[in-house]
């Protein structure tokens, strides 16, 4: 398995737009979207790829130098349950420290809260509706520089 980011105008864009919505929005009666958000624009995007084809999708929006959102963050259903998830987060986190971002935060979907207690986010707050579905905000702080330092 391989890692790649890219940006909307990569030829992969297209193919991990349609898993995410395949995975995500689909299930709930929502058509896929036909124009770009801003959001889509501005965000990193990094795809997990066997061979050529795009398998695993998770988007992140910068909203400071040090700090964004994480949202979309999907895994084809033949690849859940190996690991390759666990990969795709761990390699965004590392793109992410190279760049000086540290806060990061997300909203779950209610049944993935556990994974991603496991990779170190913290649940805050009460659940909170989002297109239909419960979500939690969950936040982790990566490694930071002043941790070499012991502060």
């Amino acid at each position: 398995m391989k890692f790649k980011w890219i940006t909307i105008n990569n030829v992969e864009y297209g193919s991990a737009k349609m898993l995410r919505w395949e995975m995500l929005h689909k299930p709930l009666g929502l058509a896929p979207e036909t124009k770009e958000m801003p959001e889509e624009t501005n965000s990193l995007h990094l795809i997990a790829l066997d061979s050529k084809k795009v398998v695993g999708s998770v988007s992140f929006l910068p909203e400071s130098e040090i700090k964004g959102r994480m949202y979309q963050m999907v895994m084809s259903e033949e690849y859940r349950g190996k690991g390759f998830g666990r990969k795709l987060l761990y390699r965004l986190e590392e793109g992410l420290e190279k760049k000086g971002i540290y806060y990061v935060y997300l909203y779950a979907y209610k049944e993935v809260e556990g994974f991603y207690q496991q990779m170190g986010y913290q649940s805050e707050g009460p659940i909170v509706e989002k297109i239909g579905v419960p979500h939690r905000l969950m936040k982790k702080t990566l490694q930071k520089k002043e941790a070499e330092y012991g502060s």
